[in-house]
């Protein structure tokens, strides 16, 4: 239900803007360090490694602008030890931002810094632990992972050429990522720091 009322916000923030505002259509990739507020499990010590998203998303507007978008995004962390008990954490997410933000340039500008901020859902794809057998039984944490998880993002981009850009931002985790499995931690929320780069296709 929740998914269906967001995907409707943004549908109609399309349609009723598109209209009026100049639209941008900007296909992107890049890398992303993941945090997580909690270990796994006790002693676990989960530290951040890189991770790596792919997506596109629509600018609408030229001062200010709505963008919603969609991603796809792979999550990564590990303990970082020597000895037998390494643990590497592997999450996949088809991601939903809806961003909202302001260009301190116009879309022609050569270059033109931009201040952005937004919610996005998260649809969990799966995810499976390696390197130390008995953490989650058979290894695999599909059962695990909350089917949909919430997020908020800050960040500031750059408009070059008027036909690439790169966008850099943070990530803080509102929902727990973990149903209440027996063994796991509870508190373990996903932050993370993220970095994008693409072109912008204007219409």
């Amino acid at each position: 239900m929740k998914i269906s009322v967001f995907i409707f916000l943004i549908s109609f923030l399309f349609v009723s803007m598109s209209a009026h505002s100049q639209l941008a259509l900007r296909p992107y990739l890049g890398f992303n360090t993941s945090q997580l507020t909690n270990d796994l499990v006790e002693s676990s010590n989960m530290k951040t490694q890189f991770g790596y998203q792919v997506g596109v998303d629509f600018q609408l507007g030229d001062k200010f602008y709505v963008q919603p978008g969609l991603q796809f995004e792979s999550l990564n962390n590990s303990n970082n030890t020597s000895s037998s008990d390494d643990i590497d954490l592997v999450r996949t997410y088809l991601r939903l931002p809806l961003m909202v933000g302001y260009s301190f340039g116009r879309a022609e500008s050569m270059f033109a810094l931009r201040l952005f901020t937004g919610f996005n859902a998260a649809l969990s794809l799966g995810g499976n632990v390696d390197g130390r057998s008995g953490i989650i039984q058979g290894s695999e944490l599909k059962d695990e992972l909350k089917n949909l998880i919430f997020g908020w993002n800050a960040g500031v981009g750059l408009n070059v050429f008027s036909i690439f850009f790169v966008d850099m931002g943070y990530q803080l985790g509102l929902t727990d990522i973990l149903k209440n499995a027996e063994g796991l931690n509870s508190g373990v929320r996903n932050n993370l720091f993220y970095a994008n780069a693409g072109i912008r296709a204007r219409f």
